[in-house]
């Protein structure tokens, strides 16, 4: 290499290791005396915080991050950044993801200048959405798990709707409607009637009075400030059988569960919890993912973004053996359920891939893409859409990978995150115990680092999994598994017997009063024999027996799914829409795509093997003889 060409190089290597590494470096917190942050809250580097702000439990903050006044922040969220400004009166709900972009690197990046983040004031930003590396402008909203990739810039008061993809680069102009996957203008003068009947409320208006409320009672009731916010204690609940090289850095609040290996220069963040895993060496687990083996391999220069799910396989080690190959990049809010992901593989944001899935190597998952379980992905094969069709030309070349997602991100694995994993890192001790406020009964097993809050009865033969978190008057029948990062947050919800809440699911508030445009009072119900999948979230949803909303859906405010239907993966219901008993439904959003659907449909659809129902009652037995209904 000439010296020219290697002084280009470590100029380019540096201005991309410092905006990697700038989220971690060590700052100093300025948290308004009147702001109220939740002790599981992770808080690092310049973080600055006004007054009336409210920041939720596991929420995790990295960066030089600046948040206004009258902000809330809601639980799991994670917000990291080298550089953002959050304004006065934004909302970012259950599980959002609000990330940085890409620097401007020729060669690696198609984009010609740096890829700006910041939210304006009067925003709003929905449960388990995605915002990478993009501009929201005052009054903007951004719907339940939508995606505002690389550079989207949403104008003045612009709407990107529940479960839209915006795809990098785009502008969605002032007042203008952007909706379906991917994303296009399908009004350009929406009206408060449209945001009514997608959001189920007026963003602005509910914003201004929730905040208002929330500060009343900041006002009643002084939180206490602490110093700093490192987050609740992880090391402490290590199991067995658990190996870290000692050039990996692994964050004092992650949970490494049992029989987990972490190699050299692998950076383990906060909120992560590990079981049953082998990772390589110079990977990046981010904030607030899970791997839960047994078996899963994950290999070398592995990129895996923000609140990612890792599953294992169906009963009985059906789908193993599991695998994430070297140089693969799956984006934040995703879902790699039971999969083989061959190497050089990139998901985009709030991607899924179901059980029995083979990714080939050099594939393409754009964002929002849900691939169906037990389908192959040819090798450099583009996927989209949801429902996902495959392109089949074969082959993609750098210049169209870079067309097509905007960057490269094996270039940017080994050129970019190998060398900065390499660097020191420091973190803040943890708080050793944090206890349970929990006033109701509570039977079964509550594994560590699980946190109950409120009136929770969690009854006999329940097991709450490790760093689920409960509040409110929760009710949890018999023989039911809330997995690792379930959250509940209501004051009203009874979950059936043999309800499943899977990892990542979330029951969280509807609107409590009529306010802000609202024109419904939402009482969260989970029916029973329900089935609530992997990174899936009810806000304010009634869901009848035998309800199944399956991986990374979300279903609005007011939202009813009828007896026996089922919502498919990534699907997005708008406000107060209904999905008929025995009904199928997917899309972006949500349409009824066949009424009155048999089991053995309802069947291949969904699980791939047989109807979860069944098989949660059925003895061995019964199951070796059964066969699935003609």
């Amino acid at each position: 290499m000439s010296q020219l060409r290697f002084m280009n190089y470590c100029v380019r290597l540096t201005v991309l290791t410092s905006a990697l590494l700038a989220a971690h470096a060590a700052g100093a917190l300025k948290i308004d005396s009147k702001a109220e942050i939740h002790p599981t809250a992770v808080l690092m580097g310049n973080v600055t915080v006004g007054a009336y702000t409210k920041i939720g439990p596991k929420a995790v903050i990295q960066g030089d991050v600046t948040i206004g006044h009258h902000v809330n922040i809601l639980g799991s969220a994670v917000i990291s950044a080298e550089k953002l400004t959050i304004g006065d009166y934004v909302r970012i709900d259950y599980g959002a993801r609000v990330v940085d972009g890409r620097p401007a690197v020729p060669g690696i990046t198609a984009n010609a200048t740096p890829d700006q983040l910041y939210i304006r004031d009067n925003c709003w930003v929905g449960i388990n959405a995605t915002v990478r590396g993009s501009r929201l402008e005052e009054g903007s909203a951004v719907g339940n798990d939508a995606v505002a990739d690389f550079n989207t810039h949403l104008e003045k008061g612009a709407i990107l709707a529940h479960g839209a993809v915006g795809v990098y680069d785009m502008v969605i102009p002032a007042n203008a409607l952007a909706e379906g996957n991917p994303a296009k203008i399908t009004k350009s003068a929406a009206t408060d009637a449209d945001r009514q009947r997608i959001f189920g409320l007026i963003p602005a208006r509910w914003i201004h009075y929730e905040h208002d409320t929330i500060a009343k009672a900041i006002d009643k009731n002084p939180p206490k400030v602490q110093q700093s916010y490192p987050g609740i204690d992880g090391r402490q609940y290590w199991g067995a059988n658990v190996k870290v090289d000692p050039a990996a850095k692994v964050h004092p609040t992650a949970i490494l569960v049992a029989n987990v290996t972490v190699g050299a220069h692998t950076r383990v963040g906060p909120g992560v919890i590990l079981a049953g895993t082998t990772i390589g060496h110079h990977s990046d687990i981010r904030a607030n993912v899970n791997i839960r083996g047994p078996g899963i391999d994950v290999g070398n220069y592995v990129f895996l973004g923000e609140r990612i799910h890792v599953g294992n396989s169906r009963t009985n080690g059906f789908d193993n053996p599991l695998w994430i190959k070297d140089y693969s990049y799956i984006s934040p809010g995703s879902v790699v359920h039971a999969n083989k992901v061959d190497g050089n593989v990139y998901y985009g944001a709030n991607s899924a891939a179901d059980y029995g899935c083979h990714v080939e190597q050099g594939a393409v998952v754009k964002s929002g893409t849900m691939i169906a379980h037990d389908s192959r992905v040819r090798a450099e094969a583009l996927v989209e859409g949801n429902p996902w069709l495959m392109d089949r030309n074969a082959g993609i070349p750098d210049k169209r990978r870079m067309e097509l997602i905007g960057f490269l991100p094996n270039k940017w694995l080994a050129e970019v995150m190998g060398p900065a994993l390499e660097k020191s890192e420091t973190y803040e001790t943890p708080l050793k115990d944090w206890e349970h406020s929990n006033t109701g009964t509570v039977k079964g097993k509550v594994q560590p680092g699980a946190i109950l809050v409120g009136n929770v009865s969690v009854e006999e033969g329940a097991s709450i999994a490790v760093g689920a978190y409960l509040e409110g008057n929760v009710t949890v029948g018999k023989r039911a598994a809330l997995q690792p990062h379930v959250m509940i947050v209501s004051n009203d919800v009874r979950i059936g017997e043999h309800s499943h809440l899977y990892d990542k699911a979330m029951i969280v508030d509807g609107r409590s009063a009529k306010a802000g445009g609202a024109t419904a009072i939402d009482k969260s119900h989970v029916g029973i024999f329900c089935w609530i999948n992997h990174l899936a979230a009810q806000q304010g949803a009634w869901l009848e027996d035998f309800a199944n909303t399956n991986i990374a859906t979300t279903a609005a405010f007011g939202t009813r799914i009828g007896r026996e239907a089922l919502l498919l993966n990534g699907s997005a219901t708008y406000a107060g829409q209904q999905l008929p008993p025995r009904s199928i439904s997917y899309g972006d959003p949500a349409k009824v795509r066949l009424t009155d659907s048999t089991m053995r449909e309802r069947m291949v659809f969904f699980y791939g093997r047989d109807w979860p129902t069944w098989e949660r009652q059925a003895k061995p037995d019964e199951l070796k003889a059964y066969k699935l209904p003609q």
